[in-house]
């Protein structure tokens, strides 16, 4: 159960690190301003992920780096916070590219 909230967590917590990660390498769609990239994007990228998480992106990435926290304490306990902190980061991302990558999947926004 530690794991859980731990997974929980860090998956939340990352998540404006993995927005702004995406942002430097391919672009983040940045709230009220539209798609944004580079060096000069990653504070807005920051600051709109924590804007999405908000409005009910917690939810979602929270209950996933849970599952994952849930997954690793019982696959290999011994070493499952380290697995469970490399998953958050890992679900974090997905959600951060998930994001970048939703013009291709329902149109312009």
């Amino acid at each position: 159960m530690r794991c859980a909230v731990i997974g929980s967590v860090a998956a939340i917590g990352f998540s404006p690190i993995a927005a702004a990660l995406t942002a430097v390498v391919y672009r983040f769609p940045v709230f009220m301003t539209g798609y944004l990239s580079g060096l000069g994007a990653v504070w807005p990228a920051m600051f709109s992920a924590v804007f999405y998480l908000v409005l009910g992106g917690f939810v979602v990435i929270g209950g996933l780096g849970s599952a994952a926290g849930i997954a690793a304490e019982r696959l290999c306990p011994e070493r499952a916070v380290p697995y469970t902190l490399g998953a958050a980061f890992i679900i974090a991302l997905l959600g951060a590219l998930s994001l970048a990558l939703l013009e291709y999947v329902i149109g312009a926004w």
